[in-house]
């Protein structure tokens, strides 16, 4: 373990109640006059304060967003580089080293870089940046997954120092689409946690386990103090499967996730009922997210403000654990407060800023969008106010970079969006790429957050221990345990850093254990350097050994040339709680008496196990238990709680004949639901119980645990030869029905009673997926010719396969059959629905020989099976089966509808030509017999006559001055049917009427 104390030269700043949240076994004490420390701190701070700027470390100053340079794997060179990259992310792992995933610049990053001592490392993912997302079965590491081509994504890094990613936009077959897909990196491979493989995935809302996040984008994140992930909206999926802005909350847990608060329903809009009041963020994107002094807030982000409605805000709510409340900031867009008293600074609207957070005491923003511009000024945000660190309101400023060792030039990365951004375990910060200046870049910036001269830093772990005189409370989860002589010694090491800018020096005995039980804590490792440069770090180690029983206390002090007040203070305190084992009794094969002697715990918690290496109990969780523990005797797999109290002589039974076990028993105090057990002081035994001749004499079928889809019952079986069997209901039958979900034991006990071996097979019944309903908005009937789409609807979260080939929640039809639908739910339980479609036939309509009209009158002749006929000619219709229509107009159409007996509809037209002469109507037979071969037109006026001739459609088929037709057009002979003639003398109709043609 790594501890951190901070030490500075020229003043001595108290901080109230911090350490109960870090390394709280430690705390700093101050034997001198503070006030005369800190009016010293104020006149000396004047000449030696230095203001640290941003400094350009790495990357190229220029746009490099085609020069992604991979090398080998594994392998670290000057000349690797990531590219330019904007949507990526950065985890830090400590001030050397960082790791950095996805991103886009012309195409995606899929590559898992590591950056140590400013050298790039290629560690997974291939040279290829288009990437499909790849998985393995969950829970298994392998060297072929990976998240893909991604952007937009949430990163973390949790209590035990593992890397997490969620979500974001990834590239899956061409298209991009949203993702609730979480990972997680062993240190080589990526491993799928939990999430859909599938992509644009809809959320499961509900209070209690089983519910998850859906596919989403542009979401906000952070950690609590104990490495839990939280998320809060985003653009995604909503519970109507609606791509919309989100308001829901989420936590993260390392197993399971929890739906915290907000809406299933997104583009819900933002509640403001006054600052200090209980309200509603609303639907946000690109916001951001932190923890600060134990408490969760979110600021900006575009923000659904209305229906329709967005803004980009710089709101700034508290979650109180219920509710959020609005702390301050606008409920439209603002400019910001960049002057003034410094209390009432606050950051311009934002979204795409650059965000993270340090040591859970201070949160970081940077940059972003205001929609007016990028912006440049970096904020922090202590819990109480905002300060402005640098920067102003200014838009679009360049990045300004300097090769100057010197750094003469003041460094800026200018404004910056879709910025990665990481904080160091000391609270320095770290940028990378992102857009400045309509260019993509690839550098990678640090800002030394530190301001005073000659600080000496010690760490533990990733967290800063602050000044403060308060007692460490006892549940700490740094705490030494209590001191016995039994207790094997525990060595903390410790690291000293200079982040300071003068370089400092210790003595020989620089670190020194004084108290009234300083003996117990032994400095084995003194500092290994004696002088530090700034920045520069060295290490010490400390061994808990205690000489007798009780609590152990020790004073460390730490001794540099850093000044006046040169002596680093802080004590060490051993503060657990005692349970011994004093007596283990076998009673028989399967049972056994303890004895435990509580000592100064007021409770112990008993734990059994047939492993050595059972799961300890976790410090600071609040167990809730039931005391039927004789319901439960299989102990092959896990270990398990059988007694949580303060009563001293247990009784252990249904145990397993001639097996080993382990013993923990757990000291631990409190009162109500406040119980506190110590993993510290745990007191682990090893027993065995008493061996019968028939061991392990059981054969179960099925011999593995499974679950079944909306099934009834299922049938198991098992085997003993001593017709001894024993269920958990007591039950004694070898071949039994179960009928609900459940967990079932298996025991056998020979003729003493003994039990002889146990098992477990666990069932789980899931029903099959539900369709609500299929249904169509094209009204009937249904005719040939019209395709149908067909859209099913489900309250559950399913995957859809038609018969059609659709994988969606929709479907399209044109023919005649069944419409099936496969569904399948996330336990691969499959039903199927299905629907008849039956397409109906239009009728049939032809118009048969008919020209015009004599007298306003005009003759139909056609051929139909229509059960209703809607005639139209102009405006006018009407409806009739008669073939007379008596009206007409010249030079217009003839419309009819046919509508058959289903309601299908069959169109056709035919024009009109309304004739004033005499009609002159005709027939011959053209059919080469040479008889009534060619059709003459007789008349008294032989000179300056012309004759045309028409198809019923008007189309000329003949104009010449000799008054006689062969039946052909163009030398080509036409059909039977009815023609027309017109005869002219200079441009006056002489005659008109209807040719037949018959054969």
């Amino acid at each position: 373990m790594l501890y951190l104390v901070e030490f500075k030269r020229n003043h001595y700043i108290q901080k109230k109640n911090t350490t109960q949240y870090i390394c709280s076994s430690w705390f700093l004490i101050m034997k001198k006059q503070w006030l005369t420390f800190f009016l010293l701190a104020l006149i000396l701070n004047v000449k030696a304060q230095k203001i640290y700027t941003w400094k350009w470390i790495a990357g190229d100053s220029t746009p490099q967003a085609n020069q992604i340079i991979v090398g080998e794997l594994n392998t670290g060179a000057h000349q690797n580089n990531p590219g330019s990259l904007i949507g990526s992310s950065l985890w830090a792992i400590d001030s050397t080293s960082f790791y950095l995933y996805g991103g886009i610049s012309n195409g995606s990053s899929n590559i898992m870089w590591q950056n140590k001592d400013s050298i790039w490392y290629w560690r997974s993912g291939t040279k290829s940046r288009v990437e499909e997302p790849k998985y393995s079965s969950l829970g298994l590491a392998k060297r072929s997954n990976t998240p893909g081509q991604r952007n937009h994504h949430c990163v973390w890094k949790d209590a035990y120092s593992n890397l997490w990613l969620f979500g974001g936009i990834a590239f899956n077959i061409n298209h991009y689409e949203f993702k609730n897909d979480l990972w997680r990196w062993d240190g080589e491979n990526w491993i799928w946690i939990s999430g859909d493989s599938s992509g644009n995935s809809m959320p499961y809302y509900m209070k209690g386990k089983g519910a998850y996040p859906g596919a989403r984008n542009g979401a906000s994140f952070c950690t609590d103090k104990f490495g839990n992930f939280w998320l809060y909206g985003g653009t995604g999926i909503d519970a109507q499967g609606k791509t919309v802005m989100l308001n829901d909350l989420w936590l993260w847990n390392g197993n399971d996730w929890k739906w915290i608060a907000g809406d299933s329903i997104g583009n819900q809009h933002a509640e403001f009922n006054g600052i200090h009041n209980i309200g509603k963020p609303g639907g946000k994107e690109n916001s951001a997210l932190f923890f600060v002094n134990d408490t969760l807030w979110l600021f900006g982000g575009l923000t659904s403000t209305g229906i329709n409605k967005t803004a980009t805000l710089n709101d700034l709510w508290k979650w109180t654990g219920s509710n959020w409340i609005w702390v301050s900031g606008k409920k439209v867009t603002h400019s910001g407060i960049y002057s003034g008293i410094k209390q009432k600074f606050e950051p311009a609207a934002r979204r795409w800023p650059a965000y993270t957070q340090a040591n859970f005491d201070e949160a970081w923003v940077y940059g972003g969008s205001n929609g007016g511009g990028a912006l440049s000024d970096l904020w922090k945000w202590n819990g109480k106010n905002w300060s402005l660190i640098s920067g102003d309101s200014i838009t679009n400023k360049p990045a300004i970079y300097s090769n100057n060792v010197n750094n003469k030039v003041s460094e800026i990365p200018g404004s910056r969006i879709y910025t990665a951004m990481a904080a160091d375990q000391l609270g320095n910060l770290y940028m990378y790429g992102g857009y400045n200046d309509d260019k993509t870049r690839s550098d990678l910036w640090k800002f030394q957050t530190i301001k005073d001269t000659g600080i000496i830093k010690v760490y533990c772990e990733n967290h800063f221990v602050t000044n403060t005189l308060d007692t460490p409370k006892q549940h700490s989860i740094y705490d030494y345990g209590k001191a016995s002589i039994t207790t094997v010694g525990k060595v903390k090491q410790f690291i000293v850093i200079n982040n300071g800018n003068e370089q400092l020096s210790f003595p020989e005995n620089a670190i020194a254990i004084i108290g009234t039980d300083s003996l117990s804590f032994i400095v084995e490792d003194q500092l290994i350097k004696k002088s530090l440069k700034p920045g520069d770090s060295t290490n010490f180690s400390i061994r808990f050994k205690p000489r007798a029983e009780g609590h152990a206390f020790g004073r460390i002090v730490i001794t540099s040339n850093s000044g006046l007040n040169n002596k680093l203070n802080f004590i060490l305190r051993g503060l657990g709680q005692e349970a011994k084992v004093t007596r283990i009794n076998n009673i028989s094969c399967s049972a056994l008496k303890i004895q435990i002697k509580p000592f100064n715990a007021e409770h112990f918690s008993v734990y059994i196990s047939q492993k050595p290496n059972a799961e300890l109990l976790n410090n600071g969780v609040n167990y809730k238990h039931s005391l039927n523990y004789s319901k439960a005797p299989h102990l092959d797999s896990f270990s398990k709680v059988i007694y949580h109290g303060t009563k001293r002589n247990l009784e252990i039974s249904n145990l397993i004949s001639g097996r080993d076990y382990f013993l923990y028993v757990y000291p631990g105090s409190g009162s109500g639901n406040e119980i506190w057990y110590w993993k510290d002081s745990a007191q682990i035994l090893s027993f065995s119980t008493r061996k019968s001749i028939w061991q392990d004499s059981i054969s179960i079928f099925p011999d593995s645990s499974f679950y079944l889809c909306d099934e009834r019952k299922c049938i198991l079986s098992a085997y003993t030869p001593f017709n001894n069997l024993l269920w958990m209901d007591s039950n004694s039958i070898s071949i039994r029905a179960l009928y609900n979900s459940s967990i079932t034991y298996f025991t056998t006990i020979d003729f003493d009673k003994c039990i002889l071996s146990s098992d477990t097979l666990k069932i789980s019944f899931f029903s099959k997926p539900k369709i609500d309903s299929i249904y169509t908005l094209h009204s009937k009937p249904w005719c040939f010719g019209t395709p149908l789409t067909f859209r099913a609807v489900s309250s559950e979260k399913i995957h859809y396969e038609w018969n059609t080939g659709s994988l969606y929640d929709s479907a399209t039809v044109n023919k005649t059959g069944w419409v099936i639908l496969y569904s399948r739910n996330s336990y691969n339980c499959k039903s199927k629905d299905s629907l008849l479609v039956a397409f109906m036939p239009p009728p049939q309509f032809n118009f048969i020989d008919t020209f015009a009209i004599l007298r306003k009158q005009l003759e139909v002749n056609y051929k139909s099976n229509a059960q209703k006929l809607i005639w139209i000619i102009k405006n006018d219709s009407f409806d009739s089966l008669s073939k007379i229509i008596n009206q007409a107009f010249e030079n217009s159409y003839l419309n009819v509808k046919a509508i058959s007996r289903y309601g299908c509809i069959t169109n056709d037209s035919i024009p009109i030509k309304v004739i004033s002469n005499k009609i002159q109507s005709n027939a011959f037979t053209p059919n080469g017999d040479g008889i009534n071969d060619i059709w003459h037109y007789y008349s008294e006026f032989k000179n300056n006559l012309e004759l045309t001739i028409y198809d019923r459609w008007g189309e000329k088929l003949l104009e010449s001055k000799e008054l006689k037709w062969d039946g052909s057009k163009n030398g080509i002979p036409l059909p039977i049917g009815t023609y027309y003639y017109l005869v002219k003398k200079q441009d006056q109709i002489i005659s008109n009427g209807v040719i037949h043609i018959l054969k």
